[in-house]
């Protein structure tokens, strides 16, 4: 009859409507799945990195503001890229005034003028090789640039590797292994040799 070809018509129409709006819904899902939720997780990675990081740097000022008296320096070597660098910035702005030892002249006379004009803090630089032989001229020339200076944080950044490190030791040459030697155990002991006696004097250092 018509009534009931009217009702089957209807049905039909509810179930056409309702496989429609359950591709629509499976669409949805997976532009939510694919597009929205990593964008939104991304976001609260970065959020949250933010804040550890944050908290991480408010921490190490805290951890610092001891050793922050009035002429008081910080002493950073390797400081002319990479983590030297980024402490020497963090020292400018906790209060320290700071040296930077490293080899290039160019890179830390750009980061002293940045530090000054961001800080106005004090910030020498002197350019040294912690590789070279010469290690007595070495030193001699640091301890002078460093003989007024009331020294209460030194970093022992500086450090190296065989420029082909993945080759075998025993293709390494004597040279070679002597430069790594001195610029990562011989400048930790020399620098520290030199600024601790102050430290221990004025009963401050880090």
């Amino acid at each position: 009859s018509f009534l009931s070809m009217f009702s089957w018509a209807c049905w039909l129409l509810v179930a056409i409507g309702f496989c429609q709006c359950a591709s629509w819904l499976v669409s949805y899902g997976r532009w939510l799945h694919f597009s929205v939720w990593p964008a939104l997780k991304l976001r609260w990675r970065t959020w949250q990195q933010r804040n550890n990081e944050e908290a991480d740097v408010e921490s190490v000022r805290v951890a610092l503001a001891p050793f922050v008296k009035e002429g008081a320096w910080a002493v950073v070597t390797g400081a002319s890229d990479g983590i030297g660098k980024g402490f020497v910035y963090e020292l400018a702005a906790a209060g320290f005034n700071v040296v930077l030892l490293a080899r290039t002249a160019s890179k830390m006379h750009e980061i002293a003028t940045e530090v000054r004009q961001a800080y106005g803090t004090q910030c020498r630089f002197l350019s040294v090789d912690f590789t070279s032989a010469d290690t007595e001229d070495v030193y001699a020339r640091i301890e002078q640039e460093l003989r007024d200076l009331n020294i209460t944080v030194l970093v022992n950044n500086v450090g190296g590797a065989f420029e082909h490190y993945m080759t075998d030791f025993i293709d390494v040459p004597v040279a070679a292994t002597d430069a790594v030697f001195r610029v990562n155990v011989v400048s930790l002991v020399s620098m520290t040799h030199m600024c601790l006696p102050r430290m221990r004097a004025a009963r401050c250092g880090l």
